[in-house]
């Protein structure tokens, strides 16, 4: 693989997200800035798979294979600590803090839309999509779900699930039952399997 470009960040980039539609990649900082690159992909030359059970298209350097990968925009993500993820979803993107904060941006406009500080005590990880909402997950043990469209806060699952805080959530839809399944990890070591009606989200 020839080396097409590489991008040179003054701070470490701790969390990346695509977005399909603008074709740019958002990327946190650890100085809490949110810079955003364009990111017209294409592969080179695909790397020969080093075992037969996984194939490689691409090495992790992901920026190394694009056509055109300038800056686009740099600005304060206004978090005051830490931020802990980026995550696009459904035209908007989302950023969490150990300030105990989520804030979501448009992806298009690349401006802040909504800026939540009361629902979250500690420090928030990260969000995931689980059918037509975004559930956000904390320190605290609380797990927030979301109007992936509105933006609107719906309710807060219950917290007895989970004797520390949740690390980590991932989703999918199961076909079989028509339904979606969503998994949640705590350092307490436990995962939690939840079942989520669609008509009811």
């Amino acid at each position: 693989m020839s080396l097409k470009q590489e991008i040179a960040v003054e701070a470490f980039v701790g969390s990346l997200t695509y977005v399909p539609s603008s074709k740019q990649v958002w990327g946190i900082g650890s100085d809490r800035k949110i810079r955003i690159w364009n990111a017209t992909v294409r592969v080179i030359n695909s790397l020969a798979p080093s075992c037969e059970r996984y194939k490689c298209l691409m090495r992790a350097c992901f920026w190394r294979s694009m056509q055109d990968c300038s800056l686009v925009s740099e600005f304060n993500s206004t978090h005051e600590n830490k931020v802990n993820s980026i995550t696009h979803i459904d035209g908007f993107v989302w950023t969490t803090s150990d300030d105990a904060t989520i804030k979501i941006w448009d992806a298009v406009k690349h401006e802040r839309v909504a800026s939540y500080a009361d629902f979250h005590s500690s420090k928030v990880y990260g969000v995931a999509k689980v059918a037509s909402t975004v559930w956000s997950f904390s320190w605290d043990r609380s797990i927030h779900v979301w109007d992936a469209k509105t933006l609107a806060h719906r309710e807060r699952l219950p917290t007895t699930f989970h004797d520390d805080a949740v690390s980590g959530i991932v989703a999918h839809r199961n076909t079989k039952y028509q339904c979606w399944q969503a998994i949640t990890s705590s350092l307490d070591r436990a995962i939690v399997a939840w079942l989520v009606n669609e008509a009811a989200s």
